[in-house]
Order: structure tokens, then sequence, then C-alpha cells
């Protein structure tokens, strides 16, 4: 990657990551997504009672070390969401030299932005299938690279 490129890469990035900023700010003062944070207390079966694991976790969080729901829902979110920006923008950097297709996939609004484009997209389940599938296409391109067997 020449020099200008890595500022290219460093701005475009930053914008993103501060894109992204804003909603942990704005998700650590109020739920974003308050259909999936009531799902995580409710079985449809029973009526209100932990739902799955991850209910589960966030009770533990919750009565053995006094974590807030909220905090804890936030904290959750805002660590994957992380992770898959970081993966993502690891992934682009192979279309760099492509300056419009880099550009296109950076702020696609059905990409990695879909969730600051539309926020009822953040906190939702999906974020840590999302890791997962980014951390496949990693694994993927290291593979075509030759760098894995």
């Amino acid at each position: 990657m020449s020099r200008s490129e890595k500022y290219y890469y460093f701005i475009s990035v930053s914008i993103v990551s501060i894109l992204f900023i804003i909603l942990y700010y704005y998700s650590f003062k109020y739920i974003v997504n308050s259909w999936t944070f009531s799902t995580a207390h409710l079985n449809y079966s029973t009526g209100i009672v932990r739902r799955g694991l991850f209910g589960e976790i966030m009770n533990f969080f919750n009565t053995n070390l006094n974590i807030k729901n909220e905090i804890f829902f936030a904290t959750y979110y805002c660590f994957f969401t992380t992770i898959n920006l970081f993966i993502f923008c690891f992934l682009l950097r192979k279309l760099i030299k492509i300056k419009y297709i880099f550009i296109f996939f950076l702020f696609n609004p059905a990409l990695i932005l879909f969730q600051i484009y539309d926020p009822f997209a953040y906190q939702r389940g999906e974020t840590t299938i999302i890791t997962l599938m980014l951390l496949h296409t990693v694994l993927v391109n290291w593979f075509l690279d030759n760098k894995i067997s």
C-alpha cells in the first residue's frame, strides 16, 4: 500500500469509526433497539422469563456482578460490532487500489453501515452471526493467499 493509499484508508475508516462511536455513545444512554432488549427477557411459550443463553448471561452479570442489564446489553453489542468493523475494514484493505470500489463497499448502506442508516438494525441477534461470517471470510482469504493450509 502506498503512502497516499494509507492516508486515504485511514481517513475513510476514521469517518466510519466516528459514526459508530456516536452510535455507541447513544446506545449507552438509551436502549436503541427496545424490541431486541425485551426479547432477551421473554420466552413466548411461558411469559416473562430469561430467554436462552444471552438472557442467562445477562441475568448472571446482573445478579452476581451488579451490572445493569442495559449496560451489559450495550457493552455486548458494542464489543461485537467493533469486532465486525475491524474485520470488515481488514478485508477491505485489498480493495484500496480501486478507490471507487473501496468507497462503495465501505459506505454501502447494505453492509457495515446498515446499523447507522437504520438504528433498529443495531443490537440485533444477528450481530454474533455476522462476526462469525466475517471471521470465516478472513480464513478463506488466508487460505486463498496460501497463508494457511
